[in-house]
């Protein structure tokens, strides 16, 4: 479990990286602490923290704002604790990164038939 965990997230930091380094516009938070079912816990802080920054964003979006490329590290109580920086992650080449979501696509495959 930990192991699918770390490779989700390896995958999403890779792709907004990524995406970030060619000039595309991100907007990310990597949660320490986020219950799986999180939006059912109205008063757990990293559900509060999560919808402000989605309503904060949306609204921006929504006025013309100029979005800015930004990644955060949010802590187990729900406060953002400084930048993310992907260099914090392993740096894996692309056909490192998208091996494990090939190998899930094909186990799920293999257990559709």
């Amino acid at each position: 479990m930990k192991l699918t965990l770390y490779l989700r997230n390896l995958i999403v930091v890779y792709f907004a990286a990524t995406h970030a380094k060619n000039g595309g516009t991100v907007h990310f938070q990597h949660f320490k602490s986020m219950p799986h079912t999180f939006v059912i816990f109205d008063n757990h802080p990293s559900t509060e923290t999560c919808y402000q920054s989605l309503a904060t964003f949306a609204n921006a979006a929504v006025r013309g704002d100029k979005l800015e490329t930004k990644m955060e590290k949010v802590d187990g109580k729900g406060v953002v604790s400084g930048p993310l920086d992907p260099k914090d992650f392993p740096d894996y080449s692309k056909s490192e990164v998208c091996l494990p979501i090939h190998n899930l696509l094909v186990g799920l495959t293999k257990f559709e038939s």
